[in-house]
């Protein structure tokens, strides 16, 4: 059978359209002849994510990206529709993590499987939807490890400031002059402190005889004591009682009695003080007291005349017994 020249055509026609298709899909990143699932994913951002970026699994390429798109008409969020290959099962709670791929910054996803995948483990179908996750970017991470330094250097960088400010301080002429003189003064307690610490090693020696025997005493006072523990337990119980004694007795009465007395002691006082009664007249009349001490003194000097010239006074002593008394023998006055 001979084939025309037109269905030649045709056919070559046809054949070249489909291979234009194919390769067209094949340069975007689709396999027309593979089936696929379709995964989507919602992200804030894609840091330059582009349709035909790899899905890896491990590393290994499993899918790519289909196809970006807003989410909503505020354009918060972006849809991103994942093609991954043949029927690979993916657990629900599996991560889709948008990465830089290489040092140039090109972006891939990176799924996450979950740590535990047992025999429960639900998996998603075509069309279900994963979490997100956006890898910190080169930036970012470098400013996370850089930040804590940058805090330490500034914290060093005021601590040195305040070294240098005190180190300032301190080698200034009136700072070197009043630390010399601390340490010169610090020196001089040191001495000081040594020979105090000299006396005391030598007191203590002179004294040890001395410290042993009143160790000695203070260890038989306290055999002593333990000896008589019942006598001292007696005697303060005794004391116990006698604080009984004491609290049950009428000690109120007493004390207001007593106040009485100094009461009544203190008016006597006072009005002895002014001069009222014999004693205070005697206290504050200075006439009656000269009165009264030349009356004793004449009344002594008379005595010792009695007693120095009895006959002076025997004659009117028989006068008055019935005789008569010499002119010789009257008496003399007596001179104050």
């Amino acid at each position: 059978m001979k084939i025309s020249r037109e269905v030649k055509v045709g056919a070559m026609a046809l054949i070249g359209a489909a291979i234009l298709i194919i390769g067209f899909f094949f340069l975007k990143g689709r396999d027309v002849l593979n089936t696929s699932k379709m995964v989507y994913v919602v992200y804030e951002r894609v840091d330059g994510l582009v349709v035909s970026s790899p899905v890896l699994i491990r590393g290994l390429n499993v899918g790519r990206v289909a196809q970006l798109r807003f989410l909503d008409n505020q354009r918060s969020r972006v849809l991103v529709r994942l093609d991954i290959k043949g029927k690979m099962d993916i657990p629900e709670n599996t991560l889709a993590e948008l990465i830089s791929a290489d040092i140039l910054g090109s972006k891939a996803i990176r799924l996450v499987f979950p740590d535990s995948i047992n025999a429960n483990t639900i998996y998603i179908q075509s069309g279900d939807t994963l979490p997100g996750l956006v890898e910190k970017t080169l930036r970012q991470s470098v400013d996370e490890t850089v930040q804590p330094v940058k805090i330490k250097a500034e914290e060093l960088l005021s601590s040195l400031d305040s070294i240098l400010i005190t180190i300032s301080y301190f080698l200034s002429d009136s700072t070197r002059e009043r630390y010399n003189q601390g340490f010169d003064n610090l020196a001089s307690t040191i001495e000081n402190l040594n020979k105090s610490s000299k006396r005391i090693d030598l007191f203590v020696k002179a004294e040890s005889e001395r410290f042993s025997a009143m160790i000695t005493h203070f260890l038989s006072i306290s055999e002593n004591l333990a000896k008589n523990n019942d006598l001292i337990n007696n005697i303060i119980k005794n004391l116990s009682a006698i604080s009984d004694s004491v609290e049950r007795a009428n000690i109120q009465t007493t004390i207001v009695n007593a106040e009485k007395a100094i009461r009544e002691i203190d008016l006597i006082t006072e009005k002895i003080n002014s001069g009222e009664g014999s004693l205070g007249l005697l206290l504050e009349d200075d006439a009656l007291y000269n009165n009264l001490e030349s009356t004793a003194r004449s009344l002594d000097l008379l005595l010792k005349d009695i007693k120095d010239n009895p006959r002076r006074y025997t004659p009117a002593i028989i006068k008055i017994g019935g005789g008569r008394r010499s002119k010789r023998d009257k008496p003399q006055e007596v001179q104050e």
